[in-house]
Parts: structure tokens; C-alpha cells; sequence
């Protein structure tokens, strides 16, 4: 029923957000703070038996977390409509090759409270986590939680290395994708950004930008993994990223999509190679 409301709601967009567009917005601004599915497969469901899962309170919000292991900590960050289960193959890998790992469902993804949120709560969450668990020697972030990871970076988390896949590099971007998809006349796509600026500040965009940032992340060492045919983030803005962010290095991989990236040979290798290049802390 949700899906047929939002595809009838998709249709009447481009008429109705033209001659009401302050109207129209308040309607369908919930979709944009919406989380997906919440799909748990069978293989992340059996890995989450075998690990100790626990819960924190956050803004009055139950979060959901798993955390294995033992050694200098690692934090996982899953992107917007996935979970933490998704890195159940890394997070093995990690916790054998000696550290501690913890992965979290942010909130209104997986099992956490609620089926909202925005990149505020997001960055937060990380913050959160940090206090909770820190300090981190890293951080794996994914896709739309790449975006909120260097952010949190850039305004004070500390952490010596992190590993970023298919990253999502600004949130204007992903505000122009949903006006597309959305197709927004250009009265309700102008009403759109306003009333994100005013609801995070109009500093939003600069915040939120990896490629404006980077340079202030050079004391971090980074690996950037992108697979070559992302359908949903392309390739070259992992080039361009590492060509901006100091102490990179870059890898890309071939067949794995967005998502299926994270089970990959690849980036499994690339992110314990990463984290125990210089041995593992003490």
C-alpha cells in the first residue's frame, strides 16, 4: 500500500507542486527522511546469532548494535536503507585478525527505533558510538555513510584510518536526485532546498561536501573502494575524491555493484590490509 501511495503521490508531483508547492512539499517531504526495506538475509541473520547484540538509548530511540571481538576498535557504518549486518563478512574477517568491532543500525534502519531519520541524527550516531566505544583506530563506512563519516571527521572524531566504499560524496547531489525522481517543477524543487537549509542551517551543502573537505582530512590515512560500473554513485567521483583527499589510495573492483561491494574478496582484503598495515596497535 505504501509503495502504490508514493507512486500516486510520484504522479501528481509535477502538477500539483507547481500551482501549491508549500502544500505539496509538507506532503511528501516524509519520503525523503524515510528508510527503506529492511530485508535481513539469511546469512546476516545467522552471522547476528553468533555475536553479542546489545542497545543504547539515543534521543529517546532504542539503536540496535552488534560488537565482536577483541583489540583497537573498529566502527562500521551501513548507508541509508541498509543495516549493520550487511558488513557480517568484514566484521569476521576484522575480529579474527584482532580487533574490536562494532556495528550499528542507525536509526530507523534495521532494528533500531523509528523509520525516519535525517544526516544529522546520522553524523550524530557516529559521535555517539565513538563516545561509547572510542577512541577508534577506524572506521568502515559505506555509501551514504560515508558522507555523514567524513563530515563527523571534519568536526572533531578522531580516528587514524578509515576504509570508504561507494561513497557518497555531497548532499546536494542527493537532494537533485530526489527532485528528479520526484519530478519536481522548479517552484517545489526551490521550496525543497529551502526548507532543508532551514532545517539544518544553510551551511548544509558545504558541510556535507566530501571533495570541499578533503584537504582538511590529509593527517588520516584513507582507502577508497568503488566498484567501476556503480549504478548508483560513479566511478569517477572515487577518482576524484582520492585526487582531493591527501594520504589516499584507491581500488577499484569490477562486478559488485553498490551493495554487493561489501561482501567482496576485494574489499574484505583491502580494509584488513588497510587497518593492519602498520601492525596492530597495542
Amino acid at each position: 500500500m505504501t509503495n502504490i501511495l508514493k507512486s500516486a503521490a510520484q504522479w501528481l508531483t509535477p502538477v500539483l507542486g507547481r500551482h501549491w508547492p508549500d502544500f505539496w512539499l509538507t506532503a511528501i517531504l516524509p519520503y525523503w527522511f524515510r528508510s527503506g526495506p529492511r530485508r535481513l538475509p539469511s546469512r546476516q541473520r545467522d552471522y547476528l546469532a553468533t555475536v553479542t547484540r546489545k542497545t543504547t538509548q539515543y534521543r529517546q530511540r532504542k539503536i540496535r548494535y552488534f560488537i565482536t571481538g577483541k583489540g583497537p576498535v573498529i566502527l562500521l557504518i551501513h548507508g541509508w536503507s541498509g543495516r549493520a549486518s550487511q558488513f557480517w563478512r568484514l566484521a569476521d574477517a576484522l575480529s579474527n585478525a584482532g580487533f574490536t568491532v562494532v556495528g550499528y543500525d542507525a536509526a530507523g534502519h534495521g532494528d533500531s527505533d523509528g523509520n525516519q531519520t535525517d544526516l544529522l541524527e546520522y553524523t550524530e550516531l557516529i559521535t555517539h558510538f565513538a563516545t561509547l566505544f572510542g577512541p577508534l583506530y577506524g572506521a568502515v563506512a559505506h555509501s551514504f555513510g560515508v558522507l555523514c563519516l567524513t563530515t563527523a571527521l571534519c568536526e572533531g572524531l578522531a580516528c587514524q584510518r578509515v576504509v570508504l566504499a561507494a561513497g557518497c560524496p555531497d548532499y546536494r547531489r542527493l537532494a537533485d536526485r530526489f527532485a528528479r525522481q520526484w519530478r519536481m517543477p522548479e517552484r517545489l524543487k526551490h521550496a525543497f532546498l529551502a526548507r532543508l537549509e532551514q532545517r539544518f542551517g544553510t551551511d548544509v551543502w558545504r558541510r556535507y561536501d566530501i571533495f570541499a573537505n578533503a584537504t582538511r582530512l590529509a593527517h588520516i590515512k584513507a582507502v577508497i573502494i568503488h566498484d567501476r560500473r556503480d549504478p548508483l554513485v560513479p566511478f569517477d567521483v572515487a577518482q576524484r575524491l582520492h585526487q582531493a583527499w591527501p594520504h589516499s589510495r584507491l581500488s577499484p573492483v569490477s562486478g559488485c555493484g553498490h551493495n554487493r561491494l561489501l561482501e567482496s574478496e576485494v574489499f574484505i582484503r583491502e580494509t584488513i590490509e588497510h587497518f593492519t598495515a602498520s601492525g596492530i596497535p597495542g
